[in-house]
């Protein structure tokens, strides 16, 4: 009859100090059980020898096990059986030994439940921006996103969604090597930011935590890859030059093609109430309150719950747009992107031709024509916003009151808005006016 040897181990023969009753002599004791209940105590003059002891009946009781004296477990012969036939099989299939718990191991980490849902990228993805256009996003995150997930499409979409590792979403996002997999050019791809990073990892992160939610897969990717981390620079303002500079061009704009929606309350939203371009695109006339000394607009939020602040609009800002006030009807002019780009081309910045197609306009187009040459300068990226949030804090010097003013955080003011212009360059910024207008505020209520 064989005696179970189950969860015995070294450890069960304990080393203890023993100090002799009649004495002050101490002594070292091995006390414990033996697998088949047999106890042990022997004393021994020092711990090392105890050690060795020890050391000598566990060897005993191995001895035991490759005799068959010992089974470790109460398996049934049935599963003695199918350990056997498993252990066959994976000596048969490779060369060099593997275990049945490493074999265990690896099924546990790999095994798909059955409530996964076999579901492609490529399909996935077309329901995931079925999804997006549910929501109440940008069309320009729309675009960009989708952008980004058909490019990674082009490459994993044949595959499950379940089937895409850890270790590819990393090489994906932080690929720099050229035989690693990744959505850039393989020549440039060490030069790519850390912003850019950045936005693919969140544009991959949204589709795959999507996929999650819907048991395409157990888990995202991208769960354990970290998220890249973006540089931060200063905000860019335009100088308060550059800025009349846009104001002018949008009239003149305006006075070339007069039909067009005017962009005049688009740039003097930005420029001096600090509003998003998503928010004035969100923007209705009826948003406005035009009572003296109460000028200010309510700015609308996006995604769920009701979002919104109000905005109190400074002097200069209350004569550009409120001459263009109406009732009712979207402040954003229509065709806005290209008006937009061609307001800046006339104001001096470098513009893609592709928004300046107008060479039958014999007054716009000898304004445009070298929009693109290299000498120029770009937009400066969110720069309308940045310009008023940064002149504003120069004249009413509170992080809160600016923060709440332009929806941002009292920190995010103090640590990035702080001491980018001097005095001088907001009293001009603050006084840059409409033609028809001569008076000089540069005072904020």
């Amino acid at each position: 009859m064989k005696t179970l040897l189950q969860n015995w181990n070294i450890e069960k023969l304990k080393i203890e100090r023993f100090k002799e009753p009649a004495g002050t002599k101490s002594t070292f004791r091995v006390n414990g059980t033996l697998p088949d209940g047999t106890r042990i105590r022997k004393r021994f003059d020092t711990e090392q020898q105890a050690k060795e002891e020890r050391r000598k009946l566990a060897i005993a009781v191995e001895s035991q096990v490759e005799d068959g004296e010992y089974r470790y477990t109460l398996l049934s012969r049935d599963q003695e059986r199918d350990a056997l036939v498993a252990l066959k099989s994976l000596n048969n299939e490779f060369a060099e030994k593997k275990s049945l718990g490493a074999a265990v191991e690896f099924f546990i980490a790999n095994y798909k439940s059955e409530s996964i849902e076999e579901k492609k990228v490529e399909d996935a993805l077309v329901v995931y921006e079925d999804d997006l256009r549910n929501r109440e996003i940008s069309e320009a995150y729309l675009k960009s996103t989708m952008s980004r997930l058909r490019r990674m499409n082009k490459t994993w979409g044949e595959r499950l969604v379940s089937d895409i590792t850890r270790d590819e979403a990393y090489d994906w996002i932080y690929c720099k090597q050229p035989e690693q997999i990744g959505p850039w050019d393989k020549t440039k791809r060490k030069a790519i930011t850390s912003t850019e990073r950045k936005t693919e990892y969140a544009a991959l992160s949204g589709f795959f935590n999507f996929c999650k939610e819907f048991n395409y897969c157990l888990s995202s990717p991208l769960e354990k890859v970290r998220t890249p981390h973006k540089s931060t620079k200063d905000p860019k303002a335009y100088s308060p030059e550059q800025a009349r500079r846009i104001m002018e061009a949008a009239q003149k704009h305006e006075e070339m093609i007069p039909k067009a929606d005017s962009s005049v309350p688009y740039f003097a939203l930005g420029l001096f109430a600090s509003c998003r371009p998503d928010e004035i695109k969100r923007l209705d006339w009826k948003d406005f309150c035009w009572d003296e000394g109460e000028e200010l607009v309510r700015v609308k939020g996006k995604g769920r719950g009701v979002r919104r602040r109000t905005v109190e609009l400074p002097y200069n800002c209350i004569a550009w747009v409120k001459p263009y006030a109406k009732d009712s009807g979207s402040v954003y002019p229509g065709n806005g992107k290209k008006v937009i780009q061609r307001v800046y081309a006339i104001a001096g910045f470098r513009i893609n031709p592709k928004y300046l197609d107008c060479k039958n306009h014999e007054q716009l187009w000898p304004l445009v024509k070298d929009a693109y040459d290299k000498s120029r300068s770009k937009p400066i990226g969110d720069g309308l916003r940045h310009s008023a949030t940064t002149y504003r804090l120069k004249v009413i010097k509170s992080d809160g009151a600016v923060a709440l003013w332009s929806g941002n955080s009292a920190s995010m003011i103090h640590d990035h808005y702080k001491g980018l212009r001097t005095n001088k360059e907001a009293e001009e910024y603050w006084n840059i006016l409409p033609a028809e207008s001569d008076q000089a505020v540069y005072l904020i209520s």
